[in-house]
């Protein structure tokens, strides 16, 4: 719990999306009450939507000092594991903010990348419309291009992007995959960096600086 605190703490992020959270830090017994994650380690947070729980998939999203003004959960119409993506609409300086957190399909026998492209073409024609996106997931991607779909519909990536290809699983000393991204349209992508402790996620975990664009 202290650790998981201290990292929440000094990362200190305006935006945080957890994938795989798990809403419970401790579950209850007969003789104590359940301990809540965000009561344990994610109370410096003022705003917190947590979408819902299926086995290991669940979204999250936390933030501070941006008005939130609205929480939907979509479900992927297409998908192996129940899946969905989380979005938050927040309000930032007058403008429209979406912030999603999701987690797609991995490469579950041979419906591994064709359902992923589904579902990444079910992201993108959700937002068409929208002209300022956050998206923060766990993407799954076997290989890197297929994050392209995004480049080609006018997205900014921390991840595949400028600083090329980072690989963030497994976390510790030999990671192999380029599996997590920050994908924004109408912001610029400024100080990718990663943060790597495999007591805390099996992830190396992604954070960049986003700068909204008019």
């Amino acid at each position: 719990k202290q650790t998981y605190c201290a990292l929440f703490n000094n990362l200190n992020a305006d935006i945080l999306a957890l994938i795989e959270y798990n809403p419970l830090m401790v579950n209850a017994t007969d003789a104590k009450e359940a301990v809540t994650a965000r009561e344990a380690i994610l109370s410096n947070y003022s705003e917190a939507q947590e979408g819902p729980k299926y086995g290991y998939n669940c979204n999250a999203i936390f933030s501070n000092g941006i008005q939130v003004i609205g929480n939907d959960t979509v479900m992927f119409t297409k998908m192996v594991q129940k899946r969905y993506f989380l979005v938050t609409t927040m309000l930032l300086d007058g403008d429209t903010v979406r912030v999603v957190s999701t987690h797609l399909d991995w490469n579950q026998g041979e419906n591994g990348a064709p359902y992923r492209a589904e579902q990444i073409k079910q992201i993108i024609e959700y937002f068409e419309n929208d002209k300022h996106v956050i998206m923060c997931a766990d993407w799954n991607t076997e290989d890197p291009k297929e994050y392209d779909a995004f480049v080609e519909a006018g997205y900014t990536m921390a991840n595949h992007g400028y600083m090329g290809d980072i690989k963030t699983y497994p976390a510790g000393d030999n990671p192999r995959k380029v599996l997590d991204n920050i994908i924004t349209k109408g912001f610029a992508i400024s100080n990718i960096a990663t943060i790597n402790n495999p007591l805390l996620s099996d992830h190396i975990l992604l954070k960049a600086d986003l700068t909204k664009l008019n």
